[in-house]
Protein backbone atom coordinates (compact mmCIF):
# COMPACT_ATOMS: atom_id res chain seq x y z
CA UNK A 1 0.00 0.00 0.00
CA UNK A 2 1.64 3.64 -0.90
CA UNK A 3 1.18 6.06 1.52
CA UNK A 4 2.13 10.03 1.23
CA UNK A 5 5.92 10.67 2.64
CA UNK A 6 4.15 13.85 4.42
CA UNK A 7 1.85 11.19 6.33
CA UNK A 8 5.12 9.08 7.54
CA UNK A 9 6.19 12.44 8.90
CA UNK A 10 3.19 12.71 10.86
CA UNK A 11 2.43 9.37 11.82
CA UNK A 12 6.13 9.29 13.41
CA UNK A 13 5.26 12.70 15.97
CA UNK A 14 2.81 10.72 17.65
CA UNK A 15 3.48 8.78 20.75
CA UNK A 16 2.88 5.66 22.57
CA UNK A 17 0.92 6.10 25.64
CA UNK A 18 -0.51 3.46 28.31
CA UNK A 19 -1.32 3.94 31.82
CA UNK A 20 1.49 6.42 33.88
CA UNK A 21 4.05 5.44 31.11
CA UNK A 22 3.46 8.48 28.37
CA UNK A 23 4.97 9.72 25.27
CA UNK A 24 6.94 6.49 24.19
CA UNK A 25 8.90 7.21 20.68
CA UNK A 26 11.26 6.07 18.09
CA UNK A 27 12.49 3.09 18.38
CA UNK A 28 9.33 1.88 19.67
CA UNK A 29 5.81 1.44 18.03
CA UNK A 30 2.45 -0.27 18.16
CA UNK A 31 -1.45 0.34 17.79
CA UNK A 32 -2.87 2.73 15.89
CA UNK A 33 -1.15 5.81 17.23
CA UNK A 34 1.95 4.79 16.33
CA UNK A 35 2.39 2.64 13.27
CA UNK A 36 4.69 -0.56 12.82
CA UNK A 37 7.11 1.63 10.10
CA UNK A 38 7.65 3.89 13.14
CA UNK A 39 9.89 1.70 15.45
CA UNK A 40 12.05 -1.51 15.15
CA UNK A 41 10.16 -4.56 14.27
CA UNK A 42 11.04 -5.96 17.32
CA UNK A 43 10.00 -3.40 20.25
CA UNK A 44 6.29 -3.45 19.60
CA UNK A 45 4.31 -2.36 22.34
CA UNK A 46 0.95 -3.78 23.63
CA UNK A 47 -1.39 -1.86 25.99
CA UNK A 48 -3.65 -4.14 28.26
CA UNK A 49 -6.33 -2.65 30.23
CA UNK A 50 -5.70 1.00 29.14
CA UNK A 51 -3.37 0.54 31.69
CA UNK A 52 0.08 -1.61 31.65
CA UNK A 53 2.59 -0.92 29.00
CA UNK A 54 3.57 -4.73 27.73
CA UNK A 55 6.80 -5.87 25.18
CA UNK A 56 7.75 -9.17 24.52
CA UNK A 57 11.97 -9.48 23.75
CA UNK A 58 13.33 -13.00 22.67
CA UNK A 59 9.85 -15.12 23.73
CA UNK A 60 9.13 -13.38 27.12
CA UNK A 61 6.77 -11.02 28.01
CA UNK A 62 7.47 -7.91 30.13
CA UNK A 63 5.58 -5.13 31.84
CA UNK A 64 7.33 -1.20 31.00
CA UNK A 65 7.04 -0.11 34.54
CA UNK A 66 8.80 3.21 33.52
CA UNK A 67 10.35 5.22 30.32
CA UNK A 68 13.05 7.47 30.01
CA UNK A 69 13.65 9.22 25.95
CA UNK A 70 16.90 10.67 27.18
CA UNK A 71 18.37 8.14 28.94
CA UNK A 72 17.15 5.11 26.34
CA UNK A 73 16.51 3.61 29.79
CA UNK A 74 13.05 1.12 30.08
CA UNK A 75 12.42 -0.42 33.71
CA UNK A 76 10.55 -3.92 32.91
CA UNK A 77 9.50 -6.79 35.24
CA UNK A 78 8.55 -10.03 33.56
CA UNK A 79 5.53 -10.53 33.57
CA UNK A 80 5.46 -14.40 34.44
CA UNK A 81 6.82 -13.79 37.67
CA UNK A 82 4.38 -10.71 38.13
CA UNK A 83 1.50 -13.01 37.76
CA UNK A 84 2.53 -15.23 40.59
CA UNK A 85 6.17 -17.19 42.10
CA UNK A 86 5.19 -20.31 41.14
CA UNK A 87 6.18 -20.37 37.35
CA UNK A 88 4.60 -22.55 33.83
CA UNK A 89 7.79 -22.39 32.53
CA UNK A 90 11.40 -22.44 34.02
CA UNK A 91 12.99 -19.98 31.28
CA UNK A 92 16.12 -17.73 32.06
CA UNK A 93 16.00 -13.94 31.33
CA UNK A 94 17.74 -12.86 28.21
CA UNK A 95 17.70 -9.46 26.62
CA UNK A 96 18.10 -8.99 22.41
CA UNK A 97 21.88 -7.99 22.78
CA UNK A 98 20.92 -6.32 18.92
CA UNK A 99 18.37 -3.84 20.91
CA UNK A 100 19.17 -3.64 24.43
CA UNK A 101 22.24 -3.96 26.81
CA UNK A 102 21.02 -4.37 30.22
CA UNK A 103 21.17 -1.29 32.74
CA UNK A 104 23.44 -0.32 35.82
CA UNK A 105 23.39 -1.60 39.58
CA UNK A 106 21.75 -5.21 38.56
CA UNK A 107 22.15 -8.22 40.10
CA UNK A 108 21.22 -11.82 39.21
CA UNK A 109 19.64 -14.12 41.03
CA UNK A 110 19.03 -17.82 40.65
CA UNK A 111 15.12 -18.86 41.58
CA UNK A 112 15.21 -22.62 42.79
CA UNK A 113 12.08 -24.67 41.72
CA UNK A 114 11.42 -27.98 42.62
CA UNK A 115 14.47 -28.66 46.13
CA UNK A 116 14.33 -30.84 48.74
CA UNK A 117 13.36 -29.29 51.70
CA UNK A 118 16.97 -27.94 54.08
CA UNK A 119 17.24 -28.46 57.50
CA UNK A 120 16.24 -25.07 58.40
CA UNK A 121 14.89 -22.09 56.67
CA UNK A 122 16.22 -19.83 54.16
CA UNK A 123 15.88 -16.35 53.04
CA UNK A 124 13.00 -16.03 50.43
CA UNK A 125 11.66 -19.86 50.89
CA UNK A 126 8.35 -20.84 49.20
CA UNK A 127 6.26 -23.62 48.45
CA UNK A 128 5.22 -24.24 44.38
CA UNK A 129 3.78 -27.52 43.74
CA UNK A 130 5.39 -28.79 40.37
CA UNK A 131 3.50 -31.32 38.00
CA UNK A 132 5.15 -34.83 38.56
CA UNK A 133 7.43 -33.72 41.44
CA UNK A 134 7.38 -34.53 45.30
CA UNK A 135 9.71 -31.31 46.05
CA UNK A 136 7.88 -28.56 46.56
CA UNK A 137 10.52 -25.78 47.92
CA UNK A 138 12.13 -23.00 46.42
CA UNK A 139 14.23 -20.70 47.44
CA UNK A 140 16.71 -17.74 46.03
CA UNK A 141 20.13 -17.94 45.63
CA UNK A 142 22.44 -15.14 44.66
CA UNK A 143 24.28 -14.83 41.19
CA UNK A 144 23.46 -16.57 38.01
CA UNK A 145 23.71 -20.26 38.91
CA UNK A 146 22.22 -23.60 37.37
CA UNK A 147 19.71 -26.22 39.39
CA UNK A 148 22.42 -27.94 41.88
CA UNK A 149 20.48 -30.39 43.24
CA UNK A 150 16.87 -28.80 42.55
CA UNK A 151 14.61 -29.72 39.38
CA UNK A 152 14.67 -26.27 37.52
CA UNK A 153 16.26 -22.85 38.21
CA UNK A 154 15.59 -19.35 36.42
CA UNK A 155 18.31 -16.43 36.41
CA UNK A 156 16.29 -13.15 36.47
CA UNK A 157 18.28 -9.66 37.07
CA UNK A 158 16.84 -7.54 40.06
CA UNK A 159 18.24 -4.28 41.39
CA UNK A 160 21.27 -4.94 43.76
CA UNK A 161 20.39 -3.10 47.05
CA UNK A 162 17.15 -5.30 46.77
CA UNK A 163 18.78 -8.57 46.16
CA UNK A 164 20.81 -8.17 49.77
CA UNK A 165 17.26 -7.58 51.31
CA UNK A 166 16.08 -10.93 50.38
CA UNK A 167 14.42 -12.48 53.37
CA UNK A 168 13.36 -8.88 54.34
CA UNK A 169 11.73 -8.02 51.61
CA UNK A 170 9.62 -10.94 49.78
CA UNK A 171 10.71 -12.30 46.82
CA UNK A 172 8.09 -11.02 44.75
CA UNK A 173 8.97 -7.23 45.50
CA UNK A 174 12.22 -7.86 44.75
CA UNK A 175 11.96 -9.08 41.26
CA UNK A 176 8.41 -7.43 40.61
CA UNK A 177 10.19 -3.92 41.27
CA UNK A 178 11.64 -4.41 37.81
CA UNK A 179 15.15 -4.14 36.36
CA UNK A 180 16.48 -1.19 34.00
CA UNK A 181 17.59 -2.07 30.33
CA UNK A 182 19.08 0.30 28.10
CA UNK A 183 17.21 0.49 24.09
CA UNK A 184 19.33 0.95 21.17
CA UNK A 185 19.20 3.90 18.43
CA UNK A 186 20.78 4.54 15.50
CA UNK A 187 22.82 7.52 16.87
CA UNK A 188 21.80 9.84 13.97
CA UNK A 189 18.25 10.08 15.08
CA UNK A 190 19.48 12.63 17.70
CA UNK A 191 21.40 14.79 14.57
CA UNK A 192 18.14 13.81 12.62
CA UNK A 193 15.74 15.00 15.60
CA UNK A 194 17.84 18.42 15.74
CA UNK A 195 17.10 18.76 11.88
CA UNK A 196 13.34 19.15 12.76
CA UNK A 197 13.35 15.47 11.61
CA UNK A 198 11.54 12.40 13.03
CA UNK A 199 13.34 8.79 12.92
CA UNK A 200 11.11 6.42 11.51
CA UNK A 201 11.71 2.48 10.13
CA UNK A 202 11.83 1.72 6.36
CA UNK A 203 10.45 -2.04 6.42
CA UNK A 204 11.04 -2.50 2.68
CA UNK A 205 14.83 -1.61 2.99
CA UNK A 206 15.22 -2.44 6.71
CA UNK A 207 17.00 0.07 8.11
CA UNK A 208 16.30 3.74 9.93
CA UNK A 209 15.44 6.49 7.94
CA UNK A 210 15.32 10.43 8.77
CA UNK A 211 11.68 11.96 8.00
CA UNK A 212 11.62 15.18 7.25
CA UNK A 213 8.66 17.94 7.07
CA UNK A 214 8.28 18.65 3.54
CA UNK A 215 7.77 15.11 3.12
CA UNK A 216 11.68 14.07 1.56
CA UNK A 217 13.44 11.02 3.19
CA UNK A 218 16.90 11.08 4.22
CA UNK A 219 19.40 8.85 6.46
CA UNK A 220 21.24 11.39 8.66
CA UNK A 221 19.28 14.75 9.17
CA UNK A 222 16.86 17.23 7.26
CA UNK A 223 20.07 19.69 6.86
CA UNK A 224 21.48 19.05 3.33
CA UNK A 225 18.38 17.44 0.99
CA UNK A 226 20.82 16.12 -1.49
CA UNK A 227 20.38 12.78 0.57
CA UNK A 228 17.17 12.76 0.47
CA UNK A 229 14.69 10.96 -1.56
CA UNK A 230 12.15 13.65 -3.25
CA UNK A 231 8.86 14.34 -1.52
CA UNK A 232 6.25 12.00 -3.16
CA UNK A 233 5.12 8.26 -1.90
CA UNK A 234 6.60 5.36 -0.34
CA UNK A 235 5.17 1.48 0.42
CA UNK A 236 4.23 0.24 3.50
CA UNK A 237 5.33 -3.31 3.56
CA UNK A 238 3.04 -5.80 4.91
CA UNK A 239 5.85 -7.35 7.20
CA UNK A 240 6.08 -7.09 10.91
Amino acid sequence: MELPLAQWYDDCGKYFSCGSVTKVGFPFWGSASRPKNCGYPGLELGCEGNATITLGIMGMQYRVLDHNQNTQMLTIARKDFWEGICLQRFVNTTLDFELFEYGPGLQNITVLYGCPSPYTSVPGQFTCKISGLDDTTGFPEVGALGPSGCNASVVVPVVEPLADQIGNVSLDQVINHGFRAKYKVDSFCIECEVSSGRCGFDLNENKTSCLCPDGSVGYTNCSNNKDYASPGMFTLSSRV
